[in-house]
């Protein structure tokens, strides 16, 4: 997204540089040949005390030829921002997906109350720090930009005026996957030629995190493995959870059932997220997911736990299904009336499809436009 984005704002006449995390320290033009844009990468692979205070010294020099800075992440980059505009009086843009203060602390156990609770309770000091330093990137930014109607409310909990934080979706038209692949991703046909040709395929594809809750997907399997419906589970992603999750399918007799494929390369995903009979994400919360929208275009019928931005992609029963969060039964149910019903999987998927204009491209780049004006006169 961020590329897609810089070539955007360079056909809108803007000049942009890109500063991000990587690999290796490198230099390197990007985009399109008739739009190329300067990308330094700052190598990931350092401590991250030292890789911090590369990075700030790196935006540091580039924010003094700048007019402005965005930033996509709250801590890492945010922060940067902040110390940048305090020293060179340089606006900001910050851009809120997600909440870190809450990732961290509920991927270390530090909490376990859902989201919204997390912004009104009190912690400890280490959580209370995380939270007024978030507070403070957010609230000293010149705009802050929300991907879901969820998250401008969670920014406007935390502090940010109302009059300084906008709503814009994400979307994944950028992307030019077409919207109705053929192609059956390789490894989804490997497994299909090893099934009998009536088990039902349900899909997820994310970071392997807790507040995923891919263990409520295999869990709701489990269920289904004691019913007449046959359905088995595919799981594309890595991350901290994967060990956890693959325990927890053998620990369910599901070590035969759920088929974790890692990392999907986001140039294949369309085709693995269409060769799914059903899509489902069953997540603690989420700003607006991408994937969501990549299973919509791909021609997926999509189950949602009912949180976060999921409720403004689906409609409940017309766009697709919302069930309860952290409800291993409603999910098991949802997945086997939807898995015996290839008239209403269609219907949903259509009209999933036709609903995906709401979530246009052009109408993100074309807001984020009038946000820089507007951040840029008036200073």
């Amino acid at each position: 997204m961020i590329e897609a984005m810089t070539v955007a704002l360079c056909d809108h006449g803007y000049s942009c540089s890109v500063l991000a995390y990587g690999d290796a320290d490198a230099k390197l033009r990007a985009g399109r040949p008739d739009r190329q844009f300067n990308v330094t990468r700052i190598n990931k692979n350092r401590r991250s005390p030292l890789r911090q205070a590369i990075f700030l010294a790196q935006l540091l020099r580039m924010a003094k030829g700048a007019d402005l800075l965005y930033a996509t992440d709250t801590y890492s980059v945010g922060l940067s921002c902040l110390l940048a505009k305090k020293l060179l009086k340089v606006p900001y843009i910050l851009r809120f997906a997600g909440d870190s203060a809450w990732e961290l602390a509920s991927s270390t156990g530090e909490v376990t109350d859902d989201l919204e609770t997390f912004q009104k309770r009190k912690y400890g000091a280490a959580i209370e720090a995380r939270k007024r330093l978030r507070k403070s990137i957010m609230c000293n930014a010149d705009h802050v930009i929300a991907v879901s109607g969820f998250m401008q409310q969670i920014a406007g909990t935390i502090g940010v005026k109302s009059t300084k934080c906008s709503l814009i979706y994400n979307s994944v038209d950028f992307l030019n996957e077409p919207l109705a692949s053929t192609a059956i991703a390789p490894l989804i046909a490997e497994l299909r030629h090893r099934l009998p040709p009536d088990v039902k395929l349900v899909g997820t594809a994310c970071r392997l995190t807790a507040w995923k809750g891919v263990d409520i997907l295999i869990k709701a399997a489990a269920i289904l493995k004691t019913t007449p419906a046959k359905v088995q589970v595919v799981v594309m992603g890595d991350g901290p959870e994967k060990d956890n999750l693959s325990k927890l399918a053998n620990d369910c007799g599901m070590q035969n059932e759920v088929h974790f494929l890692g990392c999907i390369p986001q140039a294949d995903m369309a085709a693995y997220l269409h060769s799914l009979d059903i899509f489902a994400l069953c997540s603690l919360y989420e700003g607006l997911s991408h994937t969501i929208l990549q299973a919509m275009q791909a021609g997926t019928p999509v189950i949602a736990s009912n949180i976060g931005g999921n409720p403004e992609l689906i409609t409940h029963e017309k766009t697709g299904l919302l069930v309860p969060v952290q409800n291993p039964d409603s999910l098991a149910e949802a997945i086997a009336n939807l898995a015996k019903a290839p008239e209403q999987r269609n219907k949903l998927a259509s009209n999933a499809q036709n609903e995906l204009g709401r979530y246009s491209w052009n109408a993100a780049v074309n807001s984020t436009c009038r946000i820089i004006e507007t951040v840029l006169s008036s200073r």
